[in-house]
């Protein structure tokens, strides 16, 4: 008896988890997007931060982002490696 109730806790932990993970990789990055009003944090990133954020939103292609929304990322991903580029050839 003990052994079933620790298996049924078991189970709804690790599927807490998958549901939680699912709700975390399903939401778009609105900070990135520059829509201030839906941004969950007013603290500012720093460039590999940024560059980290985009290449994690990019992945999460079309089921969360749309076309033009993933187009603008891999615009701004493109200028940010740019800018690291420029400052680490000083």
């Amino acid at each position: 008896m003990k052994y079933l109730v620790l298996l049924t806790i078991l189970f709804l932990y690790v599927s807490g988890l998958a549901i939680a993970e699912d709700n975390i990789t399903t939401e778009k990055d609105w900070c990135l997007l520059g829509i201030a009003s839906k941004c969950s944090d007013s603290n500012t990133i720093d460039l590999f931060d940024k560059i980290k954020r985009l290449e994690k939103a990019i992945q999460k292609g079309l089921p969360v982002y749309t076309d033009e929304e993933i187009k603008r990322l891999k615009k701004m991903l493109e200028e940010a490696n740019d800018t690291k580029d420029q400052l680490n050839r000083y």
